[in-house]
C-alpha cells in the first residue's frame, strides 16, 4: 500500500523530509510553488529540483526538470486561478526547466505543440507494480457479469458515451452491469438522471473508494474495462487493467495507443463505434482470450524500477550539463 511503501521510503538513511507551511487550497498553490518552494530550495541549497506535480517555481535557481502528465489546456478547469496557473507555470517551466518528462509520447508531442524544444523532452512512462490478479470477488458482485469504468466520475471523461453504448448493448446482454469506480467529482447525480433516462439505472454500480486489492479484484473479475476518456497523459487505469488481464475497449487517443498498441480494442469517438466495441468483446470470448494474454505480456514492459532506472539516469544527464 502507498503509506508502507512511503514510511519505508523515509527510513533510508540518505532520505531527509523537509515541511514547507502552506496550504493545499488553490487560492495559494501559486503563492507555495512560485515562492514558498523556492525559498525552502535555497535555503536547503537543493542543487537539482524535480518537479513530480507539473510545476517548477518561477523564482527557482537551481538546476530542474519537471514531469509533465498531460497539456492541461486540454482538459481543465475553469476560472480565473486555474487559468493564471496554468500561465504561470507554463512560463516558469518554459525558462527554468533544463529538461521535461513526458509521461507519453502524447504528452511529449502536446510540448512540441507549445513550443517546448524537442531536445529538452525525454519520454519515461509509468510503471505499475501494484495490480495482479486475484480470486478476491467483492460482495455484491458475486456471479455477477459487469463491464468496468475505472477513473473520476466527471463529464470530461466521456462517461456519457460509455452510458449511451451500454444502453445501445444492454437489451441484447439484460443480465450485464456497468460498474464505474471513482472519485465522485461532484457530477454522479447528473450520470445518475442520464441513467434512467436511457432506462439503465437499476444496471448501473458507482463504487466511490475501492482499496487496490478490491481494485485488482474489480480488474479480474469484470468481462472488460471500457474507457471512453479521451484526453489522458497517460491512461493508468488501462495499464492496471492489463496488469490484471482484464480486456480493454478504448476510444482512440495518443497515450494509450501508444502503450496499449494491440493488446488494447480501440473505437473511434462516437456511440456506434464504441457500442461495436462494447457489443464485440460481450459476444467475443476468444477476443477477451486473446486481449487479456496480450495484454498481461504487454504489460510487464512497464515497471516504476524501470521509470526510476530512466529518471535517475536523466538526473545524472542534466547534472553534467
Amino acid at each position: 500500500e502507498p503509506g508502507n511503501s512511503m514510511k519505508k521510503f523515509m527510513s533510508e538513511r540518505n532520505i531527509r523530509s523537509v515541511v514547507i507551511p502552506g496550504s493545499r487550497f488553490m487560492r495559494n498553490r501559486l503563492i507555495w510553488n512560485h515562492f514558498l518552494l523556492a525559498n525552502a530550495l535555497k535555503k536547503e541549497k537543493i542543487k537539482l529540483f524535480h518537479g513530480l506535480q507539473g510545476s517548477i517555481p518561477l523564482t527557482c535557481d537551481c538546476r530542474a526538470v519537471v514531469t509533465i502528465h498531460n497539456i492541461q489546456s486540454k482538459d481543465s478547469s475553469n476560472g480565473f486561478v486555474p487559468f493564471l496557473e496554468r500561465k504561470i507555470n507554463g512560463l516558469a517551466n518554459r525558462a527554468k526547466a533544463s529538461r521535461f518528462i513526458a509521461v507519453s509520447e502524447a504528452v511529449k508531442r502536446d510540448l512540441v505543440e507549445s513550443k517546448v524544444d524537442s531536445e529538452k523532452i525525454e519520454t519515461i512512462m509509468h510503471g505499475c507494480n501494484e495490480f495482479g490478479q486475484t480470486k478476491k470477488v467483492l460482495p455484491g458482485l458475486v456471479d455477477k457479469k459487469f463491464v468496468l469504468y475505472v477513473g473520476t466520475i466527471t463529464l470530461r471523461k466521456n462517461i456519457g458515451l460509455l452510458l449511451e453504448a451500454f444502453a445501445n448493448i444492454s437489451q441484447e446482454f439484460p443480465k450485464l452491469l456497468l460498474v464505474l469506480a471513482g472519485k465522485d467529482l461532484g457530477q454522479r447525480q447528473q450520470l445518475k438522471f442520464k441513467a434512467e433516462q436511457l432506462g439503465i439505472s437499476e444496471k448501473i454500480r458507482f463504487l466511490e473508494f475501492v482499496s487496490r486489492a478490491e481494485l485488482s479484484a474489480l480488474y479480474t473479475q469484470a468481462e472488460f474495462l471500457a474507457f471512453p476518456s479521451l484526453h489522458e497523459g497517460f491512461g493508468l487505469p488501462v495499464l492496471e487493467a492489463m496488469k490484471c488481464g482484464c480486456p480493454v475497449v478504448s476510444v482512440r487517443s495518443g497515450a494509450v495507443q501508444d502503450f496499449g498498441q494491440d493488446a488494447v480494442l480501440f473505437t473511434e469517438n462516437n456511440i456506434e463505434s464504441f457500442s461495436q466495441g462494447l457489443g464485440q468483446l460481450v459476444r467475443d470470448k476468444d477476443l477477451r482470450k486473446s486481449l487479456s494474454r496480450k495484454a498481461m505480456a504487454r504489460a510487464k514492459l512497464f515497471s516504476w524500477a524501470n521509470s526510476a532506472a530512466s529518471t535517475i539516469r536523466l538526473y545524472g544527464e542534466i547534472m553534467k550539463q
